[in-house]
């Protein structure tokens, strides 16, 4: 009785690392980012040449955020909002200031309407002289053949290797995943939307959650040490659980709202507890005095995320829907059998923490080894057992009613019926690209 009432106050305080998700506050440790609020962001340049640039000229935002000032110094004071990725702007004054090559510029065009008409300052690095395509959300295929679509409802990721055969085929699931989506109240819950992966992170660390690992952190904790991610394991400075975001942590884009795609804290025989802790009867206890979902990211075993890492390029198709799932073929024809599952070895080392696609950061073993990375940098090394039997699963997780889902989910094609749309629901928030579905995911679809 006493390891159960132990285990339940370890949870409950630990149900704040489960809510860990906003890309808004930034590690202690890490600079400040001026000029986007995001370090993400920051690497997101434009091409726009100051040198030629005139007066009148019309520009357009090259990140996915771009912070838009008062007057041209660096202060928390004078910041009025974000202009967003291709918001149009006119430049007023062309003369750069400063070492952060502030110019004066006018807001024609944005998604933020309190931006429109307003004279302002920003950081001339992040425009461009032409609307940016890179991350445009654009839902033409992906140059990848691999994708990913996480149903909220059910709270399932799957990976799919896509159909990129002249004649008709269908695409075929890779993996499925129990994972842990946002939380059902306002503030936390997950947003359906087609997206692109625009980044991957290794060891991410924001706010007051330190990165699973930086040189001249304690130690990490060993198995079943639950307590210790969540005390003696942290950093000085840090006030929430150590690894919070876990070993990768996928950025997406556009129009995420911070919420990504990573994994989480724990190892050894802890590795999935804060993924699938909420589904027990002792979760369900917690669940009433914590909130154990995440602010909107989807949450996955290191395990899982490092299998993601491996396969997904920046670039990638990431979509998040809302949909009773059905199998296009119940027979499952060219599936293995529930008992045949998938194997994925990988090799984690502790080079690139903190960075953002270095090319340290691919975890499969074979990678590992043919670049010769020495032992005294591997950190773990092991198996992950993956499902690679599709299953079509029932689930509301937020309770929007029968009434409210629109077609169907076909798990084992990786598409969806003609008819479905996303809820209209007031609890369900839709991020993303605009334009529709790339037509990979539409049931029937023949692609070049």
């Amino acid at each position: 009785m006493r390891n159960r009432l132990n285990a339940l106050l370890t949870c409950v305080l630990a149900a704040s690392v489960l809510a860990a998700c906003s890309p808004s506050t930034q590690s202690v440790q890490e600079a400040t980012p001026v000029n986007t609020g995001t370090l993400e962001s920051e690497t997101q340049f434009g091409a726009l040449n100051l040198s030629s640039a005139q007066r009148g000229q019309q520009v357009y935002v090259a990140s996915e955020e771009l912070r838009m000032r008062t007057s041209p110094e660096v202060r928390e004071d004078n910041i009025a909002h974000s202009a967003r990725m291709n918001d149009k702007l006119e430049i007023v004054n062309p003369a750069p200031i400063g070492k952060n090559k502030f110019i004066q510029v006018r807001v024609l065009e944005s998604k933020d309407r309190e931006l429109i008409g307003k004279t302002l300052y920003t950081a001339a690095d992040y425009l461009d002289s032409k609307p940016v395509q890179r991350m445009s959300g654009s839902t033409s295929q992906s140059d990848s053949k691999y994708f990913v679509i996480t149903n909220v409802a059910t709270e399932i990721v799957r990976l799919y290797e896509r159909c990129q055969a002249p004649e008709t085929c269908q695409n075929k699931m890779v993996m499925e995943f129990k994972a842990t989506v946002g939380n059902n109240s306002k503030e936390m819950r997950s947003d359906v939307g087609v997206y692109k992966v625009t980044g991957w992170t290794k060891f991410y660390q924001s706010g007051p959650y330190a990165g699973y690992y930086r040189p001249g952190y304690p130690e990490l904790p060993k198995a079943n040490q639950r307590d210790a991610w969540l005390g003696r394991a942290r950093p000085e400075g840090f006030k929430g659980p150590r690894g919070a975001f876990g070993w990768y942590t996928a950025m997406v884009g556009p129009n995420p709202h911070g919420q990504w795609m990573h994994g989480t804290i724990g190892w050894g025989a802890d590795k999935e507890k804060f993924v699938r802790f909420q589904d027990s009867f002792l979760g369900s206890i917690v669940d009433i005095f914590a909130a154990l979902g995440s602010h909107g990211c989807t949450r996955m075993s290191n395990e899982a995320i490092a299998f993601m890492r491996a396969k997904l390029p920046v670039g990638a198709t990431y979509i998040k829907i809302y949909a009773r799932e059905a199998l296009a073929d119940p027979s499952r024809a060219g599936y293995p059998t529930a008992d045949q599952r998938g194997r994925f070895d990988y090799i984690l080392t502790n080079l690139g923490p903190g960075q953002t696609n270095t090319r340290h950061d691919i975890p499969s073993r074979e990678a590992v080894l043919a670049a010769g990375t020495p032992q005294a940098n591997w950190m773990e090394e092991g198996t992950f057992s993956y499902d690679q039997t599709p299953d079509a699963q029932k689930g509301d997780h937020y309770k929007l009613g029968d009434k409210s889902f629109r077609g169907v989910f076909y798990v084992d094609q990786g598409t969806i019926s003609a008819d479905y749309q996303h809820p209209q629901h007031e609890k369900l928030g839709i991020g993303g690209a605009s334009g529709g579905f790339p037509s990979f995911v539409k049931a029937g679809a023949v692609l070049p």
